[in-house]
């Protein structure tokens, strides 16, 4: 399957969660982004690699029945836009400053498990010299 590679931003018709049903607004969607991006059905078809019969009927927001997972990836993927977008669902999206900054709080974090970690082993190896050292001096001691 060929990918899109214009990297246009969709303005996408969004809903709240749970009060629209999502393949109608897939649709609606689908043939607003296919008009803005001036896709053909059939070039779009083509670039997809689905008939133009079903492409006609994705996009037509009076059709009825529901739409497969597989061909909804296929398209939303196509046209780059995030299923999410094209279903209408908003979620909380993390801008670029706040993912790098969520990524730099792990790094740190698996950097100091990870020297705790090395910390805990150093003194378990300490304390095995220890406790082998106490074992010898019990094994040389006569029992009380």
């Amino acid at each position: 399957m060929q990918k899109c590679t214009e990297n246009m931003r969709f303005k996408v018709e969004s809903f709240p969660v749970g009060t629209t049903n999502k393949t109608s607004v897939f649709r609606k969607n689908l043939r607003k982004a296919l008009k803005d991006r001036k896709y053909t059905i059939e070039k779009f078809a083509e670039i997809v690699d689905l008939s133009m019969g079903k492409i006609q009927r994705l996009q037509n927001p009076l059709q009825q029945g529901t739409i497969s997972l597989e061909d909804a990836i296929k398209v939303s993927s196509t046209l780059n836009i995030s299923l999410e977008e094209m279903c209408g669902i908003e979620y909380v999206k993390f801008e670029p400053g706040q993912t790098r900054a969520l990524r730099d709080y792990l790094t740190k974090q698996v950097s100091e498990k990870a020297r705790y970690f090395r910390a805990i082993e150093k003194d378990q190896a300490q304390e095995r010299e220890i406790l082998s050292y106490l074992d010898g001096i019990l094994s040389n001691t006569n029992p009380v």
